[in-house]
């Protein structure tokens, strides 16, 4: 996942969670997979977020939240 993406494939997802190719397709078909999976056309895609919520990775600290300096008027990313 060196660029951020929406989506991910089946296998990106597999092996970031480590599970081999064989019962990552068969874990989806059973609608078991360990995050959401959607089926887009003849191809299955894992959406990033729900793949990191997975790994204990909050998206938002990922992405860089706006973390504001109290002042209201200034905020940077973090």
């Amino acid at each position: 996942m060196a660029t951020e993406s929406s989506v991910v494939d089946v296998m990106t997802a597999a092996r970031a969670l480590g599970i081999g190719r064989t019962t990552a397709y068969a874990l989806v078909r059973a609608g078991s997979f360990p995050c959401p999976v959607l089926r887009v056309g003849g191809v299955y895609r894992v959406p990033t977020v729900g793949l990191l919520r997975v790994l204990g990775v909050d998206p938002l600290i990922r992405w860089g939240r706006p973390r504001c300096t109290g002042s209201g008027r200034l905020c940077a990313r973090s």
